[in-house]
């Protein structure tokens, strides 16, 4: 053996040049090429940036498919609750807020018994104060309300709870707005309060009736203001928002 070859064998490659192929450590067999494992990478790097190849050691792995459970496995005990045969029955009872005493039929569980009608606890009440004769003439006489007027606004607020919008609708005597209808009854109430409860029902802070009156000319300006405001064309609220915005700079001015 010549020296070149001896040279080549340790360098690895053929009499021609070309390099041998390299031999496993368990036998003949050659080894895979580096050309095959860098296409077998470029495959699994295939939609993935070298990057993220990097950082996440490989592709991810295809997410499995979530089994939702039903909602009876979990709850076995309600699926045999709901399985159960519910008889029921057309009964009689009495409504308890109505004072005809009128009966009435519905379906009922059989063998559920009521001492008194359970909805009856729903039926609010408004409680209404009246006058008596003596009591008119003495603390609610008016110039501008008659005792018919004042009788009738009492009635249409008891049967409509204090909505002074169908109050209002239905009033049928002279011409009255509704902040005029709402002063009245509020007024009635406040003077009752204070004739009944005396110096104690005035310092109560709580009974708003007499520590906070109803005041119809605030509340006729507020209405006013607001159909102000609601008919207000884009240019002029825009000049609103600019003034109100150079009066902040300006007192914030003087401020300084």
């Amino acid at each position: 053996m010549s020296y070149s070859t001896d040279v080549a064998d340790i360098l690895g490659t053929r009499s021609d040049g070309a390099p041998k192929p390299k031999k496993s450590s368990g036998g003949s067999r050659p080894l895979k090429s580096d050309s095959s494992k860098e296409g077998a990478k470029s495959k699994s790097t295939k939609g993935f940036s070298r990057e993220v190849f990097a950082l996440t050691g490989g592709a991810p792995q295809a997410s499995q498919p979530h089994k939702t459970q039903s909602p009876y496995s979990l709850f076995p005990d309600k699926r045999k609750g709901i399985s159960k045969h519910v008889h029921w029955e057309w009964k009689e009872f009495v409504n308890g807020a109505r004072t005809d005493e009128l009966t009435l039929r519905h379906w009922q569980k059989k063998g559920l018994d009521w001492e008194e009608y359970p909805f009856v606890r729903f039926n609010k009440t408004l409680n209404l104060l009246k006058y008596s004769d003596e009591e008119y003439e003495e603390h609610l006489k008016s110039t501008t309300w008659t005792r018919e007027e004042s009788d009738n606004l009492l009635d249409l607020v008891e049967r409509f709870g204090m909505n002074f919008f169908l109050v209002h609708d239905r009033w049928n005597c002279s011409e009255r707005s509704i902040e005029e209808i709402k002063d009245r009854y509020y007024t009635i109430q406040r003077l009752l309060t204070l004739a009944r409860g005396g110096e104690a029902a005035a310092a109560e802070p709580e009974n708003l009736l007499v520590s906070k009156p109803y005041n119809m000319e605030h509340e006729v300006r507020r209405k006013t203001l607001q159909e102000e405001a609601m008919r207000r064309t884009r240019q002029e609220e825009e000049a609103q928002a600019e003034l109100l915005e150079n009066a902040r700079r300006l007192e914030q001015a003087l401020k300084r």
